[in-house]
């Protein structure tokens, strides 16, 4: 018989799919699609990267990034350069602008959850702040080797 309160995780996180994103509002009122912020943010956080690196990150197919990644090149998000260690890969930086897009972008999802957040102590946050780390960290490990 399955954990009960593994079951109270799976129903909540039906319910947080069913709701609509703060990327999604983002997306109409800033006009920044989800997979353009979330490469940025990865570039954001982790300096350039390859089409293969990206590609790890996400569990995508490189063909997918390519498609991605070239659209956003296309409208000044990102650029390619030269590896900065000297690798044979090309990577991918944000220009100027995709950096201030995702910055603008961060800062207002920061702001409305704030406010969806607003009546929660400190402590709850921080806990429930380290438990959604400690959660997709482990997501991605599972995602990377699974059991068995």
């Amino acid at each position: 018989m399955a954990d009960p309160d593994v079951g109270r995780l799976e129903a909540a996180l039906t319910e947080l799919n069913r709701q609509p994103s703060l990327g999604a509002f983002g997306e109409v009122v800033l006009g920044l699609e989800r997979s353009a912020y979330i490469i940025l943010g990865k570039l954001h956080r982790d300096g350039p990267q390859s089409i293969g690196q990206l590609a790890d990150a996400f569990g995508l197919d490189q063909s997918t990034v390519n498609r991605q990644t070239a659209a956003m090149v296309r409208s000044g998000l990102l650029e390619r350069i030269a590896d900065p260690d000297g690798g044979m890969a090309r990577k991918f930086v944000a220009t100027a602008h995709g950096a201030e897009r995702f910055t603008e972008h961060r800062d207002w999802r920061t702001e409305a959850l704030g406010r969806v957040l607003s009546g929660w102590s400190r402590e709850e946050l921080g806990a429930f702040a380290a438990l959604l780390e400690r959660f997709t960290g482990e997501l991605d490990d599972h995602r990377r080797c699974p059991p068995g």
